[in-house]
């Protein structure tokens, strides 16, 4: 086996074909210049290419999050109209019970004042006193005015005091000589308070100096 070249020896035959390749090489660029131009726009064309796909899959990740978070949206806005709704009629159903018994506790204070009367019309069919009964009659005034008075109602003061427009409605003015002018000496019909505001004026009469 003959022994094999020495490795400069093998450099120094290669420098003359590597010299004839480059020179083929520049000879065809400055024979055929669109080639460089393609392969640049090839290049060019495939790094838009690279990153156009990486575009659309970040766009892709972008819309399945939005997607999700639409969802997760329209759920929370379903509950919150559901919850919305049921107070809705929550609501309405503790205003329609507020209205049906807002009076329930003023009625309560009312019912012993009517087992009152009961008491009283029961006693006239057993042949009671007349005194005793008017005296019940007047017991069962005396706790129908507490009722109101512990629920805010009170009497309109009249009698014997200065007439008030406010709180008194005159029906007739009479001349007098035991009174002061423009003073009630007699009340009609009572009037009544609720809590300071005027439910029914009081009719009264009132004296004019003679």
């Amino acid at each position: 086996m003959p022994p094999s070249p020495p490795q400069t020896s093998l450099r120094l035959l290669r420098r003359p074909f590597a010299g004839r390749r480059r020179a083929r090489r520049s000879r065809r660029l400055r024979l055929h210049p669109d080639r460089k131009r393609r392969s640049e726009r090839e290049t060019l064309l495939t790094k838009v290419a690279a990153a156009a796909v990486a575009q659309l899959h970040r766009a892709s990740e972008a819309h399945e999050r939005l997607v999700s978070e639409n969802g997760e949206i329209k759920t929370l806005a379903a509950r919150a109209r559901a919850d919305l709704e049921n107070l809705r009629r929550r609501a309405a159903r503790e205003k329609e019970d507020a209205a049906k018994f807002a009076i329930q506790e003023f009625v309560e204070s009312l019912l012993p004042v009517l087992d009152s009367f009961d008491h009283a019309l029961a006693s006239t069919e057993t042949g009671a006193d007349p005194e005793a009964l008017i005296g019940g009659i007047k017991a069962i005034r005396q706790q129908f005015d507490k009722a109101l008075q512990t629920h805010g109602v009170d009497k309109v003061e009249a009698r014997l005091r200065p007439f008030d427009p406010r709180l008194h409605e005159a029906m007739c003015v009479e001349k007098s000589e035991d009174h002061p002018g423009n003073t009630v000496i007699d009340v009609v019909q009572n009037g009544y308070l609720l809590n300071g505001r005027l439910l029914r004026a009081a009719r009264v009469r009132i004296s004019q100096k003679p």
